[in-house]
């Protein structure tokens, strides 16, 4: 996903078309395929499939049980995109600061993952690195989603 300081709403809706293109939507909707365009699409629509997992009254068996696969086997972000998150939350302390850091991490979710770490003080440690621009995404999404909403007039 693209720098959301430099992505536009306008060009995050149209990534979002891209998206639902890629899946052939039009073609029909499964549980599977609905997952794994929530996952496309990044954490905001994760996080919507998350609590729709638990909303059996809502929705069928099958889809709240391929959705509750995103309560637990979200993709991790790369290790250099984690270690450039670091870098720049850290600067030139990074350094300084960690003896190592484990390049596979201990756990991913929608919006950090964990890494084990060592301090140059010997003491280990567990990294809680939050996906880049997490909170500037989702308050895009957000806006798109009820700008979405609006339009299909969906609040009434």
């Amino acid at each position: 996903m693209s720098d959301t300081n430099t992505m536009s709403t306008s060009a995050r809706f149209a990534q979002i078309v891209s998206i639902l293109r890629k899946h052939h939507i039009q073609k029909g909707m499964d549980p599977v395929k609905f997952r794994m365009i929530l996952e496309d699409l990044g954490p905001t629509f994760v996080k919507i499939g998350q609590i729709m997992s638990t909303r059996q009254d809502l929705f069928s068996e099958r889809y709240c049980k391929e959705l509750m696969k995103l309560r637990s086997q979200a993709s991790p972000m790369p290790f250099s995109m984690v270690e450039q998150i670091i870098q720049e939350t850290y600067g030139d302390l990074f350094q300084e600061e960690f003896e190592s850091i484990d390049e596979i991490c201990l756990g991913s979710a929608s919006i950090a993952q964990t890494h084990r770490a060592k301090l140059k003080t010997g003491e280990d440690v567990v990294l809680k690195i939050q996906r880049k621009n997490i909170y500037q995404m989702m308050m895009m999404d957000t806006g798109l989603l009820k700008k979405a909403i609006s339009i299909l007039q969906l609040d009434k």
